[in-house]
């Protein structure tokens, strides 16, 4: 195994072989669940898609076995965008009570599905309902990228 210890989100390239000198690649606190960076090559970018739950009144993040504020569990997808694997993310999409009463769980973006035209990226992300709802499923999607000038 090799780890990354360059600087937390940096674009340092610096790999160790001990996890105690590794530092974090992503850090959004309480709000990671089993996650899968993918790579584009036709943007040249990585693509993390990110899920979490939280609880619908106040917003805050908790725990999948917490109880739930009104009988279900509420969670929220995130995709990040880099030009590295490790980083540093950016925020390119964020929705709450993803997918509502099914609560969405462990999205993941195969790099067969993508494709570019211009400025957009299609895709399909894969990713499963929570509990009673733990079936495959998979949601088309469209990112418009700006020009690079």
């Amino acid at each position: 195994w090799v780890f990354h210890c360059g600087p937390p989100a940096s674009t340092s390239e610096r790999w160790c072989r001990t996890e105690e000198d590794a530092t974090p690649v992503f850090q959004y606190e309480k709000m990671v669940g089993e996650n899968l960076v993918t790579y584009n090559a036709a943007t040249g970018r990585y693509i993390f898609a990110n899920y979490g739950f939280y609880d619908g009144e106040n917003d805050e993040p908790r725990s999948w076995f917490s109880p739930t504020v009104d009988g279900r569990r509420w969670s929220q997808l995130t995709l990040f965008e880099s030009a590295h694997a490790w980083g540093p993310w950016s925020l390119v999409y964020l929705e709450d009570d993803w997918r509502g009463d099914d609560a969405g769980y462990t999205p993941t973006i195969p790099s067969a599905w993508l494709t570019r035209s211009g400025d957009e990226l299609r895709g399909v992300m894969v990713h499963s309902g929570w509990w009673d709802d733990y079936n495959f499923a998979a949601q088309p999607f469209v990112l418009f990228i700006p020009s690079q000038t």
